[in-house]
């Protein structure tokens, strides 16, 4: 079979044209001509679109979904940088106010505020996409 830049081939080996617009899409969320399964789901969509599976559905990837994983990414590296920056100036901090050495604990304190500004600068939330 010759491939062409408007004929492209699946995994199962089904030649397609680009502008293909309908694929059966299987548990993996892998893309096919044909049914290759009882279970397979119909979908309208290109080879190139990425799919997302909720509840058991395929569907295209939108903004907001794009969107959504930048966020928890986001959320996920404020979380480590702020376990690993900011917690040990906090910890530090509880033992001087339990020692009563106050000064320190403020001096402590106020750290882990700058450290905590600076991870949310380093790392900002991304814009929601408009409705």
């Amino acid at each position: 079979m010759i491939v062409t830049p408007d004929i492209h081939v699946t995994s199962a080996g089904e030649s397609f044209s680009i502008n293909q617009n309908k694929f059966y899409i299987n548990n993996s969320g892998t893309k096919f001509i044909s049914q290759q399964n009882e279970t397979d789901q119909l979908l309208d969509c290109y080879f190139a679109d990425d799919l997302v599976n909720e509840d058991g559905i395929w569907r295209v990837k939108n903004e907001r979904d794009v969107y959504q994983e930048k966020y928890d990414k986001v959320d996920k590296d404020r979380e480590a940088e702020y376990t690993a920056r900011v917690r040990p100036y906090l910890e530090e901090a509880e033992i001087k106010k339990h020692i009563g050495d106050q000064d320190e604990y403020i001096r402590l304190m106020d750290l882990a505020v700058q450290e905590r500004q600076k991870i949310q600068t380093e790392n900002p939330w991304p814009t929601p996409p408009e409705n």
